[in-house]
């Protein structure tokens, strides 16, 4: 079982109306390699276990990484007008905190998996502290470039 998105999970996210067909195509190149990435990943034990929780990672990681790439574009650095949408340079803070929050749930996922199915752990260790991951200490490569 495959993560399945496509850019109508991925342009409410970005605040692009659905009926704005300029970047689909991109946008479907973007989750069709997202996909892929967090398949592997996850593993298809977690996958399938997980589903909808792999695919609401996906469709943050998606919409992080093609706001990314629009703003990026020589042209687009001062601003981008999408669907009446602006999206400026400056909200690529909020663009990488979307990455980060998709692969921060799959991580805490994964890790609450582990625990719960770990037999021999003691009562006190099923709980999970969010505080434990700090993700400003782990390098992103988010495909796009400085």
């Amino acid at each position: 079982m495959a993560t399945s998105i496509t850019h109508e999970d991925v342009k409410p996210v970005m605040g692009i109306p659905l009926a704005t067909t300029t970047y689909d195509t991109e946008i479907d190149t973007v989750c069709t390699a997202v996909g892929a990435a967090v398949d592997s990943a996850v593993g298809a034990v977690f996958l399938a276990a997980n589903a909808a929780l792999v695919k609401e990672a996906a469709i943050c990681i998606a919409a992080g990484k093609c706001w990314l790439g629009m703003v990026n574009r020589p042209g687009y650095a001062a601003a981008l007008d999408v669907g009446g949408i602006k999206i400026s340079a400056l909200d690529k803070g909020g663009a990488v905190d979307l990455i980060k929050t998709g692969w921060n749930m799959l991580k805490m996922g994964m890790d609450g998996a582990k625990v719960e199915n770990a037999t021999d752990l003691p009562q006190e260790s099923h709980s999970y502290e969010v505080d434990t991951f700090k993700p400003d200490s782990v390098e992103y490569d988010y495909g796009f470039g400085s």
